[in-house]
C-alpha cells in the first residue's frame, strides 16, 4: 500500500489545480488574439491517470518477473527460452506505449512541447487503435504465460523436469523458479485489466463525443408554397404579355421622306417622271401580318445608282435644295402695302 500511496503523491504533484493552470496562447489559428488568457481542462481525466499508472506499474513488475526467469535459466545453462523472451519484449513494449501515452499529453500542456507526437492523441480514433493494441497485445502474453506456468511439468513434481539431471540443487531452486513465473503472468492479468479500464474509458469518450456532434436540421419546405392545380393558358389574361401579339412599327427619320435627302438609304434619288409616264412598279404586299414574305420591287426601271464609296455626302445638300426650289418672297416694309405675287414659276 506504501507504493501505491507514493504513487498517488507523485501524480498530485504533477497534476493542476482544479480550474486548470492559466496559460497564454501562443500558436492558434486565424481569429483568436494570441494573447488570450484561458483556463485549459488538463488531457486526461483521473480515471485515465490513474488507469495508465497501473499499466505502467504492473507491467514494469511483470518484466521484473520474467527477467528473474530468464536469468535462472541462463544460470543453469537450460535458457533463456523463447517464452521468456517474448514477455520481456511483450513488456518493455507495453510500458513504452503506457508511457507515451501518459507523458506526452501532459508534456504538451504543460510546457508547450512535443506538439507533432501530442495532436494525434487528441483524436480520440487514435485512443481507441492503441487501447484496443494494447489490450490485445497484453491478452495475448498472459494466456500464453498462464498456460506455460501451470502446466510446467517441473513445477508440479521436480524429478520429472526435462533438466532435473543437472542436480538437486537445481531441483531445489525450482519451485521458487515456478513462483516467480507465475507471478510474472498474474501482473500480466492485472496489466491486462488496467488496459480494459482504457479501452473502457475511450469507448465512453467517443460516445459521449458522438452525441455531442450538431446534427443537420431536418427538411423544412418553403413557407410560400405554389399552387398544386395545373397551369391552364386559357385562364391567362387575353391583355398580358404572353397573349400580345408583336406589330410591326416603321419609323421614319427625319429627311427619309425626301427623295432627294443625302440620308435616305439609297445613294441616287428615283428618277422624275413625267405626267403621263406610269407610275414605278411597286412590291407586291404579303398577307402576313409581320411583313415577312413581301415581294421587292422589280428593277432594271430607275436611274443607276452611284456607289456610296464614290461621293460625299454634304449634309447641307437639301437644305440648298429646298431653298432653291421655294421662290424667296421679301417680306415687306412696315406701313408698305404687301408685295404683289410673283408668276416666276409660270412659262
Amino acid at each position: 500500500m506504501a507504493v501505491f500511496s507514493d504513487l498517488k503523491e507523485r501524480i498530485s504533484s504533477i497534476l493542476p489545480s482544479h480550474d486548470g493552470p492559466t496559460r497564454r496562447l501562443t500558436h492558434l489559428g486565424q481569429g483568436f488574439a494570441p494573447d488570450e488568457e484561458y483556463h485549459e481542462k488538463p488531457p486526461y481525466s483521473n480515471y485515465s491517470i490513474s488507469a495508465h499508472g497501473a499499466q505502467m506499474f504492473l507491467v514494469f513488475l511483470a518484466m521484473c518477473c520474467f527477467a528473474s526467469v530468464a536469468a535462472f535459466q541462463a544460470q543453469w545453462h537450460v535458457g533463456p527460452s523463447f517464452l521468456s523472451g517474448f514477455a520481456i519484449f511483450v513488456a518493455v513494449t507495453a510500458l513504452f506505449l503506457s508511457t507515451w501515452l501518459l507523458a506526452v499529453p501532459f508534456i504538451y500542456w504543460k510546457h508547450d512541447r512535443l506538439k507533432a507526437l501530442a495532436r494525434p492523441l487528441n483524436e480520440i480514433r487514435v485512443k481507441l487503435i492503441l487501447s484496443v493494441a494494447g489490450t490485445t497485445w497484453l491478452l495475448l502474453i498472459s494466456f500464453i504465460t498462464t498456460i506455460s506456468a501451470w502446466t510446467e511439468p517441473g513445477c508440479k513434481d521436480a524429478s520429472t523436469d526435462p533438466h532435473a539431471s543437472l542436480g538437486d540443487a537445481y531441483q531445489k531452486a525450482l519451485s521458487g523458479w515456478c513462483t516467480t513465473k507465475k507471478a510474472g503472468s498474474a501482473f500480466f492479468w492485472m496489466t491486462f485489466t488496467a488496459w480494459l479500464v482504457s479501452l473502457g474509458l475511450a469507448l465512453l469518450e467517443w460516445r459521449t463525443n458522438k452525441g455531442l456532434r450538431p446534427k443537420d436540421a431536418p427538411f423544412a419546405p418553403p413557407a410560400e408554397t405554389l399552387d398544386d392545380e395545373p397551369f391552364d393558358a386559357r385562364e391567362v389574361d387575353d391583355d398580358s404579355d404572353l397573349s400580345r401579339k408583336p406589330t410591326h412599327q416603321t419609323f421614319a427619320s427625319q429627311g427619309d421622306d425626301v427623295a432627294e435627302s443625302p440620308f435616305r438609304d439609297s445613294a441616287y434619288a428615283p428618277p422624275s417622271m413625267g405626267r403621263y409616264d406610269p407610275p414605278a412598279p411597286t412590291g407586291r404586299p404579303s398577307m402576313d401580318t409581320y411583313g415577312a414574305f413581301s415581294d421587292p420591287a422589280p428593277t432594271g426601271y430607275a436611274a443607276p445608282g452611284v456607289s456610296r464609296t464614290m461621293q460625299y455626302a454634304d449634309p447641307y445638300a437639301a437644305i440648298r435644295h429646298n431653298l432653291s426650289a421655294e421662290p424667296q418672297i421679301a417680306a415687306p416694309r412696315p406701313g408698305m402695302p404687301p408685295n404683289p405675287p410673283s408668276y416666276d414659276g409660270y412659262r
